[in-house]
């Protein structure tokens, strides 16, 4: 009796250890990939800059620190879809810092791929840079995913992604973070990238005053050659640039307000 409760007691204590060395955590391996995944899975603007982003990230990305970053409707995605991370590479002596490759399948982001940077301080692991593929792949699905306004223009968006293929990193960050202020200062920092594409932007500007006009009773000759007319104007006249904004200058307004009454002249009888 005494050597089988001397046995079992040896299976409980190997049982035991067993469950101690098993029980050790996940690796830092895998605490830089779950950090990663949670801040770019992150539905939660207040979240992702309070909670799983350094501080020096958030002023790096957003005008105005963490309080401008939760009101900043662009840091994150209504619906991110999932991650996948394909690599894992540590850094630094006390391996407090990861590379981590990473692609977003699925929602929004769907096609997003590159790298970003994760750092451990304290006992947690936050998200402290997006590398440069990242940024690029993410202002190329950006453009593909716009639905109103000259970006939303097929053409545009052709020309628009090529451009950011090629931009350097200093301006890729500057576009990045205008993005996530929006309005004006988002349009002031593509404008210049608008700007090389005169063809997409003139089928942008005849599209937007043609849009409805057969629906009010214009029979389709007119429209087709109302939408001709002003598309080859606009590209004579370059001035679609000078019109993209919420402003546009008063100057190019009356020239606008030139083009279109010669244009509806010229395409009067159509029918």
């Amino acid at each position: 009796m005494r050597g089988s409760a001397f046995l079992g007691a040896l299976t409980l204590l190997a049982a035991g250890a067993l469950t101690a060395c098993g029980a050790s955590g996940p690796s830092a391996e895998d605490e830089a990939a779950a950090a990663a995944t949670r801040a770019l899975e992150a539905e939660s603007a207040k979240q992702f800059c309070r909670r799983l982003t350094t501080e020096r990230l958030i002023e790096e990305l957003v005008v105005g620190g963490a309080d401008a970053c939760e009101k900043a409707a662009s840091v994150v995605s209504e619906d991110p879809g999932e991650v996948s991370v394909t690599e894992v590479a540590l850094r630094g002596e006390d391996e407090s810092r990861a590379d981590v490759a990473v692609e977003l399948e699925g929602g929004e982001a769907d096609g997003i791929g590159g790298h970003v940077g994760v750092v451990r301080e304290g006992d947690r692991w936050l998200l402290d840079r997006y590398e440069d593929d990242f940024l690029r792949s993410s202002l190329i699905v950006s453009i593909r995913e716009v639905d109103e306004g000259a970006i939303a223009n097929e053409r545009m968006k052709a020309c628009m992604g090529g451009q950011i293929e090629r931009v350097g990193p200093e301006r890729m960050r500057a576009i990045f973070r205008a993005g996530t202020s929006g309005g004006e200062v988002l349009v002031k920092a593509l404008l210049p990238y608008a700007e090389n594409c005169p063809a997409a932007l003139a089928e942008y500007g005849a599209d937007e005053f043609t849009e409805g006009l057969a629906e009010k009773g214009n029979s389709p000759a007119y429209v087709r050659c109302l939408h001709d007319e002003l598309e080859s104007l606009f590209l004579l006249t370059d001035i679609a640039p000078q019109l993209i904004g919420e402003n546009p200058d008063s100057a190019a307004v009356f020239a606008l307000e030139g083009l279109v009454t010669g244009a509806k002249r010229n395409c009067i009888g159509k029918t």
